[in-house]
């Protein structure tokens, strides 16, 4: 039920995104049980919009990645994994925008495992 919760939450926020007042009279915050982000929230949104666009990425070089919300559900079911982490490890993750990034974002929900994010380009940008 809570998987249900969120999605009707979404949509309420969805349908009244441009009606502030309306947002705020209809909006109540879902009561979730449990709920599992990556699994009850992306990956149904992904079995429902397996082509939609999900990620697009512009870099500086002119170069351009593009994943639909079905790719990238499978990407980052494997991503993890294919780095060698097993579940409970911990892990620092440092990358730029880029694919890889948020294959392991939306794969970390997957597992229990610790999680510190660190974008040191935006450091380096001050």
């Amino acid at each position: 039920m809570s998987a249900q919760a969120f999605r009707d939450a979404r949509d309420t926020l969805l349908d009244t995104r441009t009606d502030l007042a309306a947002a705020r009279e209809r909006f109540t915050w879902p009561t979730l049980d449990r709920f599992n982000w990556a699994l009850d929230g992306f990956d149904a949104w992904a079995a429902e919009h397996a082509d939609a666009p999900a990620l697009w990425i512009e870099g500086d070089e002119g170069t351009a990645a593009r994943l639909s919300f079905g790719e990238l559900s499978d990407r980052s079911d494997t991503f993890l994994r294919r780095q060698g982490v097993g579940r409970g490890d911990r892990v620092l993750l440092m990358l730029p925008n880029r694919v890889e990034l948020w294959e392991a974002e939306t794969g970390e929900g997957r597992r229990p495992n610790e999680f510190w994010e660190e974008d040191f380009e935006a450091e380096l940008r001050g």
